[in-house]
């Protein structure tokens, strides 16, 4: 996905003062046009913030409890999908109950949505929230194959066939110009071939289907004979929609995010120079513990696995001017920091995350981001999942 840049300017200048009465002065980024009139933002010099601008996390709230020691609707299982309204509540989605707790912004419990089942208002495989206008909620599930909408009380709203089957690789799906966008996968060349594609499909207001957009596309790793693609650190495409329509993408193997119009069109690539982490022991024993039950798939997948592991994990707009990415990078304990961009590509700051979080092949993290806070999906030592939701503190 390189490119060659054009005639570069600089974006931002950062002083950071130093012990002993030094100052460091560097450029924090580049821009640039390339072949195909894209905006390229190296950010090779560095962060923009200094250490009085820059800013901090702090936990101001956790939901979750280990079971039989707290309030029922604190018992989670296997947290799949977080979103928060205007008045601040909180929409959590167990996948193993599918069901949804609802919160107050003090963290007391407001109500449920859903429960198991197939009738109206009932979920069997819904993974995916998206709070739209109006503070309607709408819900995909997979199990019963439909779109289900929710008044901010609760109340069932609507329900529309979903028609795709497969997944796009957003976690949230997108609320745009009055309609909803879906995902369809295809493989272009064989059904298990290395390339895929992933078409965005618009449907109106009425769920009526509208109109089919230009795909990304991926390759994937695959093991030695092609049979199959590498299924643990070989590396996936990470996406996010914004609440504009455009799709913010990366392949996970290099630190490199595009953002593209719905219509095909590649307007921004930016960059953030890291080293990638090695894969060591530890990936290679979950590796085999995965596939010990198919002994001659499993030697297939460790011999095809690469020297190094993915680097982006997770791609969070919050749709009020900032990019908030999760990667693994060599040096740094994975899941330990988020690092925040302009939506603009300059590189504003690395963040140290209060508690790590997971970051695990094929399974991005569940994060939702707002002007004030961001909300992730964290387990303690006993794998008790927990909400906790992040204030962001503003430098000078």
């Amino acid at each position: 996905m390189g490119a060659r840049i054009l005639p570069t300017v600089v974006l931002a200048l950062a002083v950071v003062g130093c012990s002993g009465g030094q100052a460091d002065r560097t450029e924090a980024a580049r821009a640039g046009t390339d072949d195909a009139q894209r905006v390229v933002v190296d950010n090779a010099g560095g962060p923009i913030w200094t250490r009085e601008t820059a800013w901090r996390l702090e936990e101001d709230l956790r939901l979750g409890t280990a079971a039989a020691e707290g309030p029922e609707p604190e018992q989670f299982s296997d947290v799949v999908s977080v979103v928060s309204d205007s008045r601040g509540r909180i929409y959590v989605l167990d996948w193993m109950s599918q069901d949804i707790r609802v919160f107050h912004p003090d963290g007391t419990f407001s109500h449920t949505i859903g429960r198991k089942g197939r009738g109206p208002g009932e979920f069997a495989g819904a993974w995916v929230l998206t709070m739209g206008a109006g503070d309607t909620l709408w819900v995909l599930d997979d199990g019963t194959m439909r779109f289900s909408a929710f008044a901010p009380d609760g109340a069932f709203l609507e329900s529309h066939r979903r028609s795709i089957v497969g997944y796009g690789p957003p976690r949230q799906t997108i609320l745009y110009d009055g309609g909803y966008i879906d995902w369809i996968p295809a493989f272009p060349d064989d059904r298990f071939g290395a390339r895929i594609f992933f078409y965005p499909v618009r449907y109106a207001p009425g769920f009526e289907r509208a109109d089919t957009f230009p795909p990304l596309e991926y390759t994937q790793r695959m093991v030695a004979n092609g049979s199959m693609p590498l299924m643990d650190y070989g590396g996936s495409i990470v996406a996010a929609a914004g609440a504009d329509g455009s799709i913010w993408f990366a392949d996970s193997r290099e630190y490199r995010i595009y953002r593209r119009s719905l219509e095909g069109d590649t307007t921004l690539v930016f960059s953030l120079p890291v080293t990638a982490p090695p894969l060591g022991e530890a990936e290679r024993e979950y590796v085999r513990k995965r596939w010990a039950r198919r002994p001659e798939l499993r030697a297939e997948q460790l011999e095809a696995l690469p020297e190094t592991k993915p680097i982006v994990y997770g791609i969070v707009p919050d749709n009020a001017g900032h990019i908030y990415v999760f990667a693994d990078v060599a040096g740094v304990p994975p899941g330990t920091f988020v690092d925040v961009f302009r939506e603009s590509g300059e590189y504003l700051g690395r963040m140290a995350l209060p508690m790590p979080v997971p970051l695990t092949p094929g399974r991005p993290p569940v994060v939702h981001a707002t002007l004030e806070h961001l909300y992730v999906v964290v387990s303690d030592g006993l794998d008790v999942p927990y909400v906790s939701r992040l204030r962001i503190i503003r430098g000078r």
